[in-house]
């Protein structure tokens, strides 16, 4: 086709200024279509014929439908197919699945009948020793009446008789026949079933895994800071290491270090140093006699803690307290740390209408800790937090600030300056049946995101995108306060158990 004919065949775009002139330049620098009456405001600016930039947009665009059409939506064509294939696998699986319960069954009815048969053979042992007890019984009573009936007729001989030697020679024994013999009661066995245990029977019988759901990332998906690696290295079947037994509801529990863990309840004025073998080796009581709300451990070993009673946050050092923060119109409730000099904690107003995260710093020149920053609202001016229940909160490796609001439902991630990055509320599939409930929260050395999910009795594992990975299970119940040591071990506590748990959920961990 000539130029000219060409060019008059283009449909030129009608500028916003001058709505009767059309586009016939393009400013590189605005990238922004004008008209010859704009070139004015885009002095300077470089100006390119507007053909020349539709021909090479028209490229691009022709590029990238060819990528979409040849490569990309034939990879998802295939994948497609894939569903297909795991629907027909899934089918088999859950049949081995029956089939293994159904065994289970028939080995707990052979068991049952054994147990029955059993039974069954006492009741006939007790039954014979019954039955021959009162044989004899009989056999005696027999005897007795037997003697009874001979004296009875030679009685009848006697009187019949005239011989006075009859009289004056036998002996009277009515005396001896008037009571009659003792009668032998046997009571029979009584069979006293025990109570069913429906759930102790649920956990001998055997438990099916939770379902795990992991994000497989294709091989030619562009990941950021190792994600793909936090996602492929979370274990499909995490392994449980320990489990103590602590008697007392941990709200937190905070790592002193592989060994060795702070634990924190809000029912208690004390707070305890335990290892993980269960060992006490510290209890330490707060300063005001009131419980604390939440504990923190720097990096050198020292305690921070919370006492919304008195609106102070306190450090122990060298086993001493500190006020180190005194609140006026608002009371600290939850904390986190890192160093001995900056801690970020959780406030809530007196009036508990307002919350938000302030973040301190220890001055050498007034040797006092100082609010350096405060995050409380969103760009739009809303409340990021909700105004309900205890917060957690930790940092990140890349200096994220994690929230697990538990009356939220949610996660609410901002960067190290205020700024909101992500709400994690669920992932986008789920499994489970209750809301999600966050309470305690903690990340480990590849910037996952661990929060213990209450209500649905498990753990969330997220990238540091927000992006889920997967759920920890091993059978906890209402966990509660989490952290994760050096070596990436899970420390999760138990509410209603009273327990401390610890396990394994990365796969290249030893």
């Amino acid at each position: 086709m000539p130029l000219k004919q060409w060019r008059l065949s283009l449909k030129f775009m009608k500028c916003y200024q001058h709505l009767n002139k059309e586009c016939e330049l393009y400013c590189e620098k605005c990238a922004q279509a004008i008209c010859v009456q704009c070139v004015v405001k885009h002095q300077g600016h470089k100006l390119s014929k507007i053909e020349k930039v539709f021909v090479s947009r028209k490229e691009v665009f022709k590029k990238e439908l060819d990528e979409l059409q040849n490569k990309i939506y034939p990879k998802y064509k295939e994948t497609l197919c894939t569903f297909e294939d795991e629907i027909s696998k899934l089918n088999e699986d859950y049949v081995i699945l029956h089939n293994s319960v159904e065994k289970q069954g028939e080995e707990w009815h052979k068991e049952i009948k054994k147990i029955v048969e059993k039974q069954k053979s006492e009741i006939e042992k007790l039954k014979q020793k019954h039955h021959v007890a009162i044989k004899n019984h009989e056999d005696k009573f027999k005897q007795v009446m037997s003697q009874l009936y001979n004296c009875i007729q030679h009685l009848k001989n006697v009187v019949e008789s005239n011989d006075m030697t009859e009289i004056f020679t036998n002996r009277l024994r009515y005396a001896e026949f008037r009571i009659l013999p003792p009668k032998q009661k046997i009571v029979s066995p009584i069979f006293y079933p025990r109570e069913i245990d429906a759930q102790n029977l649920c956990d001998q019988f055997g438990y099916l895994s939770p379902l795990y759901a992991t994000i497989e990332n294709s091989k030619d998906e562009a990941t950021e800071n190792g994600s793909s690696q936090a996602t492929h290295s979370v274990c499909n079947e995490p392994e449980l290491i320990t489990t103590l037994h602590t008697k007392y509801v941990c709200h937190t529990l905070a790592c002193l270090n592989d060994d060795k863990i702070w634990t924190c309840s809000k029912y208690q004025n004390t707070m305890k140093l335990i290892t993980v073998q269960g060992t006490l080796l510290k209890l330490l009581k707060t300063k005001s006699g009131k419980c604390s709300e939440d504990i923190a451990v720097t990096n050198s070993g020292d305690l921070f803690y919370t006492d919304s009673f008195t609106k102070t946050v306190n450090l122990v050092k060298d086993n001493i307290v500190q006020e180190v923060v005194t609140l006026a119109d608002w009371r600290p409730y939850n904390i986190y740390c890192k160093t001995l000099e900056e801690f970020l904690v959780f406030v809530y107003s007196d009036d508990f209408q307002h919350s938000k995260v302030v973040r301190y710093f220890y001055s050498k020149k007034t040797k006092t800790f100082n609010e350096k920053l405060t995050i409380q609202f969103d760009d739009k001016g809303n409340s990021l937090f909700s105004m309900h229940d205890t917060k957690y909160l930790c940092e990140n490796g890349n200096l994220d600030l994690c929230v697990a609001d538990h009356a939220a439902g949610a996660i609410i991630v901002v960067d190290q300056f205020g700024n909101l990055r992500f709400r994690y509320t669920g992932p986008y599939f789920t499994i489970k049946q209750k809301p999600f409930q966050p309470r305690g929260i903690s990340t480990d050395s590849k910037r996952r995101i661990l929060t213990a999910d209450h209500s649905n009795e498990c753990i969330h594992v997220l990238d540091q995108n927000g992006h889920f990975l997967c759920y920890i299970d091993c059978g906890l119940r209402t966990p509660w306060g989490l952290c994760v040591d050096s070596t990436d071990h899970l420390i999760v506590s138990e509410y209603s158990n009273r327990t401390v748990k610890k396990i394994r959920y990365d796969k290249t961990l030893k």
